[in-house]
């Protein structure tokens, strides 16, 4: 059975998170990982979109403290994964990526 990429890069994030004194990312994304888990795919989703812009956001205040160089960018990718894999489905969705 294939995992779906967003809760793979989600579990992924989240053992970076932990590792690298990142708790109040880890926690937030711990909920965004339940539910997933739970089938609760668009409020994971939404709950991952909040985190992202505005200031403090997981788009800036993010530090990955102790982390080697080659394992924060990994880290930075994987946010950067993430936020892609969290947007809308569907029509209105294929919108959004081409800017609309």
């Amino acid at each position: 059975m294939n995992e779906d990429p967003l809760n793979l890069k989600l579990k992924r994030l989240l053992v970076l998170l932990r590792d690298y004194q990142e708790p109040h990312w880890y926690a937030y994304f711990s909920e965004a990982a339940d539910l997933l888990a739970a089938g609760r795919i668009e409020p994971a989703k939404r709950k991952i979109r909040g985190a992202y812009g505005g200031m403090c956001s997981f788009s800036d205040a993010l530090y990955f403290t102790g982390a080697p160089p080659e394992t924060a960018k990994e880290g930075y990718q994987l946010r950067d994964e993430v936020y892609a894999l969290s947007q809308p489905s569907g029509f209105f969705g294929s919108l959004r990526r081409f800017g609309f």
